[in-house]
């Protein structure tokens, strides 16, 4: 698939197919700001180190080299132009068909509630998710397909049989089998073809994996329909960004009456778009306008860091358009007798993750639906052999989906590292100044707002708070106010693996991620050994 560009001029203009579909990582990013450079790179003239070179105006890097910022004029015609135009192409045929979806469902629904008939407007529906789809990923992947086709059969089968003869088992069953068919697909793929395809076969592995955990709580009672099951694995809203929805959540698409087609539901599937339009802009072009390249180096770490996250924010935001467009995402809530809908999926929270409390904040805020997937059928269901055994497994479980890769694993392990240093830190000197700087905010219930005590947001017993003002809510302030900017530099210093070298088509090795840690002298790991001395002393 390629676009028209607008930039460079040529053949330069247009995106490869490898670049495109490297944007496709619904649930993991690691080649997004690669890919995202690169269509940076199409207008001039198809090279990365030129996008590079000209985002900083002259020669880069290099001893007594003067580097310049271009001005707004050329970062418009040069960049923004080029990536608006390729967003567009790319995204808007996808947001479009979603839509289209949900105008089928509405008339198709509303007909048939006319004539009495229930069951063939059902059919008609999930097929039409199911089969468009598939002309997405067709689209998009090519011959790559038939293994998400082929992944979606056997997943059914494996429900089918395990539901029938392992009692209590469907789950466990289902999860072995995507983790088998990941592994077969990473290791007899070539590594570019596995970069491209294994975002859809993410998502439709946590779509399954739920579905088997859900029959074994007898959350659902019966096995889902082939056609129901067909739309659900292939849904045209979720089959290629994402986001994961709960089998009966899905299933909402068919309640009409409950998700109107509003101004509500179009202005907010729009406004994620438009977000994720903004975020793919400021990944590939202002970031490296804002902070030059020459710059000081934990300045350039904190720009390569955060144009990785705002390209997951791309994903996300289109994720989050794509969903609600095609209908899904919608709560209905019951006041005073009046009921009302509000499309209110959220996929990611970028300000909870820019500027955090924790890093608690940003594990959880970073892909809220992939969170509650981990949660839900990872921790709670091996928290029986253990806390920390479930948090590793979930770890683990989490690396897995993303691929067998060392870059993602020790970015994965170490954030999971952190978090835990900082959260029982953080507890240890709310408990002994008296504060309310724990990981997670204090609940307000019985107390003043933050300072209040009883049970914080994440669940756990929350230390009991009796701030008085003045000099304790300064301390307070100031304590959680380092503790977010130790979550910025350790995410700097995290993110700084994702950058846009070559190798990011086919996969980060060990040594580029032990390389681009020693540029920075390991400083991060560095701080969180001292933060967990620190914490056994004063424990």
């Amino acid at each position: 698939m390629s676009g028209a560009g607008g930039g460079g001029g040529g053949s330069g203009d247009q995106l490869l197919d490898e670049q495109l579909a490297a944007l496709l990582n619904s649930e993991d990013e690691a080649t997004a700001a690669a890919a995202l450079m690169s269509a940076a790179a199409a207008g001039f003239g198809g090279s990365a180190a030129a996008a590079a070179a000209y985002s900083t105006s002259g020669v880069v890097g290099g001893a007594g080299y003067l580097v310049r910022r271009v001005s707004l004029t050329d970062l418009f015609n040069n960049c923004v132009r080029t990536a608006l135009q390729q967003g567009l192409v790319f995204t808007l045929p996808i947001f479009i068909m979603c839509i289209l979806f949900k105008v089928l469902c509405h008339t198709v629904g509303e007909g048939f509630e006319e004539t009495g008939i229930s069951f063939l407007p059902r059919q008609i529906i999930h097929v039409s998710s199911g089969c468009l789809g598939l002309v997405i990923l067709h689209h998009l992947f090519q011959e790559f397909t038939m293994l998400v086709l082929l992944q979606g059969l056997l997943a059914y089968i494996t429900i089918l049989l395990a539901h029938t003869f392992l009692s209590r088992r469907c789950g466990l069953a289902t999860a072995l089998l995507s983790l088998i068919f990941h592994l077969i697909c990473q290791v007899y793929l070539p590594a570019d073809s596995w970069q491209k395809i294994r975002g859809p076969l993410m998502v439709l592995s946590l779509k399954v994996v739920s579905i088997g955990f859900d029959l074994d709580r007898q959350l659902l009672l019966l096995v889902p329909g082939v056609f129901e099951f067909f739309g659900y694995a292939f849904n045209v809203g979720t089959v290629v960004f994402g986001p994961w929805v709960a089998f009966l959540d899905y299933m909402t698409i068919i309640q009409i009456k409950d998700r109107p087609m509003n101004f509500s539901w179009l202005l907010t599937a729009i406004r994620a778009y438009v977000l994720s339009i903004g975020s793919l802009l400021y990944s590939t072009c202002f970031s490296n306008w804002i902070i030059i390249d020459g710059s000081y180096k934990w300045l350039i770490a904190f720009r390569d860091a955060q144009s990785f996250r705002f390209s997951h924010y791309f994903t996300c935001y289109t994720s989050e358009a794509t969903a609600i467009a095609s209908g899904i995402g919608a709560s209905r809530y019951r006041e005073a007798g009046n009921s009302e809908t509000k499309w209110d999926l959220r996929v990611c929270k970028p300000l909870n993750v820019e500027l955090p409390r924790s890093l608690v904040d940003v594990v959880t805020n970073w892909n809220l639906p992939m969170h509650r997937w981990l949660k839900q059928y990872v921790f709670n269901q091996s928290l029986h052999y253990g806390k920390f055994p479930a948090v590793l497994l979930t770890y683990i479980a989490s690396s897995l989906l993303h691929g067998m890769n060392f870059q993602l694993s020790a970015v994965l392990l170490s954030i999971g590292v952190y978090s835990y240093i900082e959260y029982v830190l953080r507890q240890r000197l709310a408990s002994i100044f008296n504060l309310c700087i724990e990981s997670r905010p204090c609940s307000s219930a019985g107390g003043g707002g933050e300072g209040g005590s009883g049970q914080a947001s994440n669940g756990s017993s929350a230390h009991q708070c009796m701030e008085h003002p003045g000099r304790q809510i300064a301390g307070r302030r100031l304590s959680n106010l380092l503790f977010t900017c130790l979550a910025i530099f350790h995410l700097s210093y995290l993110g700084l693996l994702f950058d846009t070298s070559p190798i990011s088509e086919q996969g980060y090795s060990y040594q580029h991620t032990l390389s681009k840690w020693a540029e920075l002298d390991y400083l991060s790991h560095l701080v969180a050994g001292a933060s967990f001395a620190f914490y056994m002393l004063i424990r």
